[in-house]
């Protein structure tokens, strides 16, 4: 079978879209979780949105702008550290445009005392495609389930801890978990 060179060159920019969309899904986890906030803030459009809703409702927790986004991102980590378990993701994409919704999985640790705290969910997120890659547009986070557990004293609590206070001597030193 002879396909069209114009069909094989559509499937392939769907194919480059939706991997171009779950790199950006990955950074999202990763420069979350090591508190890059400003890098987080960059993979949303200048005015993305980031909203959570817990058991569906709106909570009213919601950033707008880089800015705002960033300034969530440091609060967080000046709280507590974490961990994202995103779920691969279903996406639609269509003229530079996309939405995709994935379970998740998010573990912090309070900074203070040790607690973990464990929520599950699912994310729902518009994307925008512009001339240097895609963007969030909006993403909100809908909490179906949290806990919280007692203080745990882990080797990881040890190391995220010095790591934080060795931050504030030396930005570049990374403890060993």
């Amino acid at each position: 079978m002879h396909m069209a060179d114009d069909d094989i060159a559509d499937r392939l920019t769907w194919v480059e879209a939706r991997l171009e969309l779950l790199e950006l899904e990955s950074r999202y986890s990763h420069l979350w979780d090591s508190g890059d906030a400003s890098g987080w803030a960059a993979l949303f459009c200048n005015d993305g949105v980031f909203e959570r809703a817990d058991g569906g409702e709106p909570s009213g927790e919601m950033a707008r702008g880089r800015a705002a986004l960033a300034q969530r991102c440091a609060d967080a980590h000046a709280r507590q550290a974490s961990l994202h378990f995103l779920h691969l993701p279903d996406l639609r994409v269509e003229d530079g445009r996309a939405t995709g919704w994935m379970n998740f999985q998010f573990l912090a640790i309070s900074l203070v005392g040790g607690e973990v705290s464990e929520t599950m969910g699912f994310h729902e997120v518009t994307y925008l495609k512009d001339p240097d890659g895609w963007l969030i547009e909006h993403r909100t986070e809908r909490c179906l389930y949290r806990r919280v557990h007692g203080s745990y004293a882990s080797q990881f609590y040890a190391a995220v801890l010095s790591q934080r206070q060795s931050e504030a001597t030396d930005p570049g030193a990374r403890p060993a978990l």
